[in-house]
Order: C-alpha cells, then structure tokens, then sequence
C-alpha cells in the first residue's frame, strides 16, 4: 500500500507540473512578438521590445541553432526565455542598409513581407491573439504588412471551420516612435483589405446594388471624396 501510495503521488505531482507547464504555455500562445534580424546575427531594436542582453544572445543562439541567420525572406520563431512569448525573428537582409534607414523600393518590400510572414506565422503556427512588432527600417511597410497578414474572411464560415484557423480579432501594436508612418501603413492596408472583401464575397451577396451601397457607407464623411453611382 505505502508503494502504491508513493507511485500514486509521483504520478500526480507529474501531472501536476504538466499541467502547470501546459498552462504557462497557453499563456504564452497568446503574445507575440516581430523582431528584425538582420545577415550579420544582429538583432534590430530588440532593446526597444524590452528584451535584455542575456534575453537577446539566447534568441541569437538559438536562431543560430536553428540554422537561420537573418537572411531576407526567411522567418524563424523561437519561444521566449521566460515562457511569456512567441518571438518571430524575421530576415531583414544586409545590415549596413538597414541600420542606416537606407531603403529603397526593393528593401522596403522587403521589410513588408518580412513583417507579414512573422505575423502569418505567429497566427497561424501558435494561435497568438495579440501581436507586437518592434521597430523596422520602415514603418509605413512593416504596417501594411502587419495588416495584410491578420486578413480574415470568414463571413460565410462556420464557427467550426473558423475556429481553425487564424484567430479573430487580432491586436497589432507598434513599439516606435515613427507612429505617422506606421498608421499610414496601416490605412493603406485596411484600404486593401476592404478591397478584398469586395471581391471576395460572393455574387449574391455583393450585387450591384448592394456595392454601391457598401461603397458609399465606407466613404461617407471622407473629405474631398463624392461617390458617383452609374
């Protein structure tokens, strides 16, 4: 009996670590974080997502572990020290262009898909419900990205089938100061989304009527804007 009891006891304080665990781990599942890397193993404005230096080398390592060293287009997601979040390390290519704010048409596409494949990735791989992006070379690109990535349209969906898939209702936030840029970004973005809900819905749904509608409703009380319908 007293062995029983103690294989008893070993298995419930297993379970109850696990559990513990799972729990710390669900809490993380919730958050996470964009942060830029660039091909030198540099982590980008990681200071400003209030990560310490022992915080930052551990991220470096094990990126460097998993193989990824912060080439453009590539995106690695590690779990943070501390259990709290997921971090997406996002490839912002070469350095000395990027930490000199030197962008031109080709970088900035890159930081925007950057931007969006991190966010993609944190929806759809670990279910996060918010989403904070540290900052970027540019803030207006790493908007739209952000935008463009939380994209859902599941008007039509089941509440099965949406569940799964990418969370609803998705926070993005923006840790700079460049926050002109960063809300252009996300207008331009939301601009495009409305887009896409247009042409996503189905014809029965969107009749000509009904688009107009729907088109004069989104630019009601803009300025300088009349909506002329033929």
């Amino acid at each position: 009996m007293q062995v029983l009891s103690k294989t008893a006891s070993a298995l419930l304080t297993k379970s109850l670590r696990s559990f513990s665990t799972h729990q710390v781990l669900s809490e993380a599942a919730k958050r996470g974080l964009v942060l830029g890397m660039l091909s030198n193993n540099k982590l980008l404005n990681a200071d400003s997502a209030s990560l310490s230096s022992a915080q930052q080398q551990s991220l470096i390592a094990k990126a460097a572990a998993l193989g990824f060293s912060g080439e453009a287009g590539k995106v690695q997601t590690v779990l943070s020290d501390d259990l709290q979040q997921h971090i997406a390390l996002v490839g912002l290519g070469n350095a000395q262009e990027a930490e000199a704010n030197k962008i031109n048409a080709t970088e900035t596409e890159v930081v925007r898909m950057a931007v969006a494949t991190g966010v993609r990735q944190l929806l759809q791989a670990h279910k996060v419900n918010s989403v904070t992006i540290a900052p970027m070379p540019h803030a207006q690109a790493a908007a739209e990205g952000a935008q463009l990535a939380v994209y859902k349209f599941d008007q039509f969906k089941s509440n099965e089938e949406s569940n799964d898939e990418t969370p609803a209702n998705v926070s993005v936030s923006w840790l700079d100061s460049t926050q002109r840029e960063w809300d252009a970004g996300q207008i331009t973005a939301r601009a495009q989304n409305f887009a896409r809900d247009l042409m996503n819905t189905p014809a029965n749904f969107m009749t000509p009527t009904l688009f107009a509608e729907r088109v004069q409703r989104e630019f009601q009380g803009l300025e300088n804007v009349h909506v002329r319908v033929h």
